[in-house]
């Protein structure tokens, strides 16, 4: 769980809700996870209600915003942060922002446990990568001793 404060940290002290903001890595990260994986916040959107550098009033035009931009349904997925998404790449941004629900947001699914699912249900894929590079390594170890054992040789 100390992964999950952490996240919540994060929020809480560094995000800023801006798309095209790319100098804070955290923001960044934040909006590139909502944005990629259609969820928001680690838990849900109520983690944004202690976001101290989150500015939600008059945000995106609107009165006080209840979840960031980032949070709101895309008409389609982009490759984001290579094209950072406009206001019109939202299905439904002013109502998503002041009011959201399930047919405009994904204001109640939470990354954390979105990316973990992701990452379990890839398990044999990631299984099959780790040792992939066990084998690559146990060569490197053999060859590396026959090398020395030529060179003793010699």
């Amino acid at each position: 769980m100390k992964l999950k404060s952490f996240l919540m940290d994060t929020i809480e002290q560094k995000y800023t809700g801006i798309l095209n903001e790319t100098g804070e890595s955290f923001n960044l990260a934040w909006n590139f996870a909502m944005i990629t994986y259609e969820c928001c916040g680690a838990n849900g959107y109520k983690d944004f209600e202690n976001a101290t550098k989150w500015n939600r009033i008059n945000y995106y035009g609107v009165g006080t915003a209840k979840v960031p931009i980032a949070c709101c349904k895309l008409k389609s997925i982009p490759t984001y942060p290579d094209t950072i998404p406009t206001l019109d790449s939202f299905k439904d941004p002013t109502n998503c922002l002041d009011g959201p629900d399930a047919t405009n947001s994904n204001y109640m699914k939470g990354c954390y446990s979105t990316i973990k699912d992701k990452i379990l249900s890839q398990g044999t894929l990631v299984l099959g990568i780790g040792i992939g590079i066990g084998v690559v390594q146990l060569f490197g170890i053999i060859f590396a001793c026959c090398l020395i054992r030529a060179i003793k040789d010699d």
